[in-house]
């Protein structure tokens, strides 16, 4: 936010917090179930971080917090050399 002083905060003052994770407007016809599949959650992670219930009927236009996807343990494109022929003589 480049505050001179960040002890110091003036009433009315804007300041940009960071948040990770986006947000979606509710269309017609979606359902938290509907919009936790496009984004890869589960409806009720969508409830408890929207503060709703998980049975409550969306209206056109509300917003709801999508959070960002947890990380996987490994994400991996390794490539390993094929070592030479590995054939075994009896």
């Amino acid at each position: 936010n480049e505050i001179p002083n960040p002890d110091s905060l003036v009433v009315g003052q804007t300041i940009v917090i960071p948040i990770a994770g986006q947000f979606y407007d509710v269309k017609r016809g979606d359902t938290l179930t509907s919009i936790a599949r496009q984004f890869n959650t589960t409806a009720a992670e969508l409830a408890r971080v929207n503060r709703i219930q998980l049975n409550t009927v969306l209206q056109i236009g509300f917003r709801i917090y999508i959070p960002p996807a947890p990380k996987r343990d490994i994400e991996s494109n390794a490539y390993l050399e094929p070592r030479g022929n590995q054939v075994s003589e009896n």
